[in-house]
């Protein structure tokens, strides 16, 4: 063979491995994505967060329109602090498997690695987007039975069209539209690419709940006619400032949630002293700003054995936008068996027009108010609109003028082993 023929020879040779090492790659290359899509098509509805940013990455590559959904447990922080681990994490799992009932087809589920927020994929089809969310927002809901009680847990949801690629690529960054929802009380949110949904102000405010010294106070309401005591009340205090003036401290727009936070705090330690009997929770009238303050209130005090029927809501004032959806809510409310119990620490020009307004059924006075030149006229106007007035003291009976006061707080006896359950009345 000559030099030319072994020159041609070895060119040969190499196109033909060149071919066939061609060939090889685009056959492992179709072989690699094939096994992609076989992989992602038998993925189950429940899957790990790292497999669920694979799974969004692939359908993002192959320009699949979706919406992704986020669903959080709401206080679930709390619950952290009564429950142990096993018991959570199989509320968890139930609270994953009930969302993957709701999944159409392609749909996915994972758990956020914060633990109570769960983001769902789902693929745009003939459905409302809003009712959807809805739908998982009462699938995640769905009460975990134990054999001493039930736990339910508020929820917030939010959703992000696949249009906003950037945020959808960094899923925490659309995360932010979740804050917004609980901020709103559970509200649906759809983010839009805003950058308003800031983190920061929640982030240091579930910081500081989390650490903050929560004390309650506890006073029966005892009824002046006949001694007989009703509810029960809680002054409560946290870090050593009064409920109204911690909450006024916070941002704005952490204040309601935060308020919910609180009673939820309290409740869940009220619980542990076995006291029947009805109670009283302080709730700021900007709380009751949001739509679903209602629904939130009632799934809260459900959780620790109670009915809406044995609540009174002592309200806090503060400044307010939307007097309709307050008076709506006080009306609904009201409608449930609610009383309503207004605060009152100094009698202001516009304080009869709230109490008419909001449909009040007590007033709640402190010492302070007893020197006050208006304070007789505010007690005949109790009188003639029929309103029960408490005076919180922590004087005895004995010590004070009640002329015109129906109630007063009495430091609780606590439970013993002969008085743990004591039973409600009036």
């Amino acid at each position: 063979m000559t030099t030319t023929q072994k020159i041609l020879l070895s060119f040969g040779l190499v196109a033909i491995f060149s071919v066939a090492i061609y060939l090889l790659i685009v056959w492992f290359l179709k072989s690699r994505k094939q096994m992609k899509k076989n992989k992602m098509a038998t993925l189950g509805l429940v899957i790990k967060y790292k497999t669920f940013k694979d799974y969004l990455g692939y359908q993002i590559l192959n320009k699949e329109q979706f919406y992704l959904y986020f669903v959080s447990l709401d206080r679930f922080s709390l619950l952290v602090l009564k429950y142990d681990n096993n018991l959570l994490r199989s509320l968890l799992r139930k609270t994953a498997k009930d969302l993957s009932v709701m999944l159409p087809f392609g749909g996915k589920v994972a758990q956020l690695p914060n633990r109570d927020t769960f983001v769902i994929y789902s693929r745009k089809e003939d459905y409302d987007e809003i009712s959807f969310a809805e739908s998982l927002k009462q699938a995640a809901k769905t009460p975990f039975y134990l054999s001493e009680r039930t736990i339910s847990n508020s929820v917030s949801v939010s959703f992000i069209e696949d249009k906003n690629y950037l945020e959808i690529r960094s899923i925490e960054k659309a995360y932010h539209s979740l804050i917004q929802s609980r901020r709103l009380l559970g509200e649906v949110v759809r983010y839009n690419g805003s950058s308003d949904f800031s983190l920061v102000d929640y982030q240091n405010t579930l910081t500081k709940l989390e650490t903050s010294v929560v004390k309650a106070n506890l006073s029966d309401l005892t009824k002046i006619k006949n001694n007989e005591f009703r509810e029960i009340y809680p002054e409560l205090l946290i870090n050593d400032l009064s409920f109204t003036n911690y909450l006024m401290s916070l941002p704005p727009l952490e204040q309601s949630w935060a308020n919910l936070w609180l009673i939820e705090k309290f409740l869940l330690d009220f619980s542990t002293l076995q006291i029947e009997s009805k109670i009283v929770l302080p709730i700021l009238l900007s709380t009751l700003e949001n739509e679903n303050f209602v629904e939130n209130i009632e799934e809260m005090i459900q959780n620790y054995g109670y009915s809406l029927e044995f609540l009174t809501i002592s309200l806090k004032p503060t400044k307010i936008k939307n007097e309709q959806i307050v008076i709506k809510n006080i009306l609904l409310l009201s409608n449930r068996g609610v009383k309503i119990s207004f605060d009152i620490e100094k009698i202001l020009a516009d304080t009869y027009a709230s109490v008419q307004l909001y449909n009040i059924n007590r007033l709640e006075i402190t010492e302070n108010l007893l020197s006050e030149e208006g304070l007789t006229e505010l007690l005949y106007f109790a009188s003639v609109n029929h309103l029960d007035v408490l005076l919180k003291t922590t004087r005895p009976r004995e010590e004070i003028d009640v002329s015109g006061v129906t109630h007063l707080t009495t430091k609780i006896e606590l439970p013993t082993n002969n008085n743990k359950n004591r039973q409600r009345k009036g």
